[in-house]
């Protein structure tokens, strides 16, 4: 079989079942399962990471108020934190649908917190 036959017909096979739940996935609970974000001093990691990706520097101490920040997929600018999401990729609840279920809680806690997966969104 040519290698690219056979890597789309993987990638067909795997569409064949995206979002179905396997029998075996326990009910997914974001805290249990992923944690909360973690601290570094005062700020959570979301509070870090919209300071880091602020295009102006930011306003609050511990909790993020103001910074200003565009929407990867409107272009849409934002200036309150307050208005922002933070979501990764591919979201928790469907990583743990879609095998993360049978992660350790480490392996779980670490993509949770892996910032070049999380993204803002509105």
């Amino acid at each position: 079989m040519f290698p690219r036959l056979a890597a789309v017909l993987a990638l067909v096979v795997s569409l064949s079942t995206w979002g179905r739940e396997d029998a075996s996935c326990p009910h997914y609970k974001r805290q249990e399962q992923f944690g909360r974000w973690s601290k570094s001093g005062c700020r959570d990691t979301r509070a870090d990471l919209l300071v880091v990706r602020s295009l102006v520097p930011t306003t609050g101490d511990c909790a993020v108020k103001e910074g200003q920040w565009t929407d990867p997929y409107t272009d849409s600018v934002f200036t309150l934190a307050r208005n922002l999401q933070i979501d990764h990729v591919v979201p928790l609840d469907e990583a743990y649908k879609s095998g993360a279920y049978a992660w350790t809680d480490e392996e779980r806690r670490t993509y949770a917190e892996n910032n070049r997966i999380i993204r803002s969104r509105i």
